[in-house]
């Protein structure tokens, strides 16, 4: 896909399309080793917190067809985060590896009918709700541990005891 999106770009411009951290470098110190295997998406997600406000430390969650959770510290520290299968990847798991469990098409999951205290009253209502339910736990989780983790690594170097910390769902 990606060299038909830049074969189709040289042939409608006169300039030669950018990529992400080969022709674009990024910006930001990447902690997790090795650095080359963080996805650009993290990392586009991490600069776009950073251009809202670069000096304070930042939770990013990125809701696709993997569930990221990040952490990108000021002014330009990328520090990792925690990544889970999305929605649709949990769903068609469950559908393929599962003798009896049915296919659940994207466009029938439905947030709106969506209660954190919901009990699935049929099949469909069972896959969708705990699936639904295990992202949102994980995320909430996920930004509480983080917080702590800032928390604590400010508070060591920083002699602070509260932190107001931002999370930018993308």
């Amino acid at each position: 896909v990606e060299k038909n999106v830049e074969q189709f770009l040289r042939l409608r411009s006169t300039k030669k399309p950018l990529r992400f951290r080969a022709g674009l470098p990024c910006p930001l110190r990447i902690m997790p080793r090795p650095a080359a295997a963080v996805g650009d998406d993290r990392l586009a997600a991490a600069l776009g917190a950073l251009s809202y406000d670069n000096r304070r430390p930042w939770i990013v969650v990125d809701i696709g067809t993997a569930v990221t959770v990040n952490v990108v510290r000021p002014p330009n520290r990328f520090e990792g985060g925690l990544i889970v299968p999305g929605l649709r990847l949990l769903l068609d798991s469950l559908n393929r590896k599962t003798a009896q469990l049915p296919t659940i098409k994207e466009d029938m999951v439905s947030l709106k009918q969506f209660r954190v205290s919901s009990i699935g009253k049929n099949t469909y209502a069972a896959m969708t709700q705990g699936a639904l339910l295990m992202l949102v736990s994980f995320i909430t989780a996920a930004v509480e541990s983080q917080k702590r983790m800032i928390l604590s690594k400010r508070a060591r170097g920083n002699k602070i005891k509260s932190l107001q910390c931002k999370a930018l769902v993308t």
